[in-house]
């Protein structure tokens, strides 16, 4: 608690100082709560794309996929094993972690517009660097607790992946390397040598005076750095392997407060063979503020973990239903300005013009008698040859009967209902599917794809799917939602 009031006085200080006016804001989330994946699923429609991603998504989460803000960016297409498939980058938070961090913004006054992640962050502050928007390049944000590594190809990002080696591992092992030597240095006095020497060169070690040997402290951050350098380095070749790529890292640009540490990007340049640089979006521009540029460039478009209900409408709809709104409006004001008028006016003439209607309307009664029994006698004549229809319900057994075309092996279905709702009856169908998750996903597809071209059923929905850990094999549950639809059977009782 006493971390978070810091931060919202923080911020409402930084507000009052700079005369900051705006109060819509993009906020960037990382840490354990936040899991970032690009996966591949089975091409379907888009209305069913969403819940097939939160059913992968529990793969890589640690926290109750219920309690879980999933969005995710389409990336294109591949093809594996001879299959087209669509190719998505996923990111996951846990929901009790965004809503405590937006409770800080909106106890500093401020509006949340958007959560953001770190590596589209980092990519659209790329943008600003034309040169690397072509090749393999990666980027790599190293923060206080967190390192964030990302690699982008020809301005698409790829590979996202976040480790715990970043500026503070450096700092305690600078304090601890003082403590073995007897000195009284605490975290800040630490954090002041590394600022002064970051990783010392030879000429350092010779000349500098310091209450610690500089040879200490770089016998001390020496593994730190290659723990570092290793992560880097099995992060491209994860991403080398797992994506085939021929290409290897040609560019690197790092950025955050770490990436200031003297030495680092010199050092990093001759271990990993490619040029390394500060990311800066703008001349000048001190490379800890990236990130925030970054997200104020991008506002979260590709994914944003903002709770649904707290989004605001999007502009398109806006542009869409505005100009019937504003018609409605003035149709209305135009209408009220006409029954003013017209209850204004004392109803001149109104007698006479109530004679001449009775008048008219005694002379047309009993022509239009005449036409009435006419049109009667005609309409009777034609129902008489037309076969009668009735509106019918499916029965039981034409349900089962389509359900049972629809069903691939391997899934059993565990409960089928129906229930009425107003004047609409929807089925309700609970099931296992046995095997893998990728087994699992297709049949619950291909169900769906099943009820959607018979003629019997319309809406249908993927109401929840889960691991079953209920049989000795593999399996996983589902329940499918659908509206069962009416239809008339013509049937010829002459």
């Amino acid at each position: 608690q006493g971390g978070r009031d810091v931060i919202r006085e923080k911020i409402k200080e930084l507000l009052h100082e700079k005369n900051i006016r705006v109060r819509k804001v993009t906020i960037g989330v990382n840490g354990p709560q936040i899991a970032i994946r690009r996966i591949s699923l089975p091409s379907m429609p888009k209305k069913e794309l969403k819940g097939a991603v939160r059913w992968e998504a529990r793969k890589f989460i640690s926290f109750p996929l219920e309690k879980a803000i999933v969005d995710f960016q389409p990336l294109g297409e591949i093809v594996e094993e001879g299959a087209r498939k669509l190719d998505l980058m996923v990111a996951v938070a846990e929901r009790e972690f965004i809503e405590n961090q937006l409770s800080i913004i909106k106890e500093a006054g401020l509006k949340p517009a958007g959560v953001g992640t770190i590596p589209h962050a980092l990519w659209h502050s790329m943008q600003m660097i034309p040169e690397a928007r072509e090749g393999v390049t990666a980027l790599i944000d190293i923060g206080a607790a967190k390192t964030s590594i990302n690699i982008v190809k020809d301005n698409n990002l790829e590979f996202s992946r976040e480790i715990t080696t970043a500026g503070n591992a450096f700092t305690k092992a600078i304090e601890e390397a003082g403590s073995l030597e007897g000195a009284a240095l605490d975290f800040a006095g630490a954090e002041e040598i590394k600022k002064e020497y970051g990783i010392p060169k030879e000429e350092d070690v010779e000349s500098a005076k310091s209450h610690i040997p500089l040879q200490k402290i770089s016998f001390a951050i020496r593994p730190v750095i290659e723990r570092l350098l290793t992560e880097i380095n099995r992060s491209f070749e994860f991403h080398k392997n797992q994506l085939k790529e021929e290409k290897s890292v040609g560019r690197i640009f790092i950025s955050g407060g770490g990436a200031n540490l003297k030495g680092l990007k010199e050092y990093l340049a001759d271990q990993l063979g490619a040029d390394v640089e500060l990311l800066s979006s703008f001349e000048n521009m001190a490379s800890s503020l990236v990130v925030a540029t970054g997200l104020a460039m991008g506002r979260a478009k590709e994914i944003n973990l903002l709770p649904e209900e707290l989004r605001p409408i999007p502009k398109v709809l806006l542009q869409k239903y505005y100009p019937g709104v504003l018609a409605c409006l003035a149709t209305f004001i135009l209408f009220g300005v006409w029954l003013k008028m017209n209850v204004t006016n004392t109803g001149y003439g109104k007698d006479l013009i109530s004679k001449k209607a009775e008048l008219a309307g005694l002379q047309s009664v009993n022509k239009r008698l005449v036409q009435l029994k006419k049109e009667k006698k005609r309409l009777e004549q034609e129902n008489a040859l037309l076969p009668k229809a009735a509106l019918e319900q499916l029965t039981w057994v034409e349900i089962f009967k389509e359900i049972s075309r629809i069903v691939p092996g391997k899934t059993t279905l565990t409960d089928l209902s129906l229930r009425t709702k107003g004047t609409a009856k929807e089925l309700r169908l609970k099931g296992v599917v046995f095997g893998g998750d990728a087994e699992v996903l297709e049949s619950i597809v291909k169900i769906m794809e099943g009820l959607e071209k018979s003629p019997f059923f319309k809406d249908i929905r993927l109401f929840s799917s889960k691991e079953n850990k209920e049989y000795s094999e593999q399996a996983g549950s589902f329940e499918l939602r659908c509206e069962v639809i009416q239809w008339t059977r013509a049937s010829n009782h002459d």
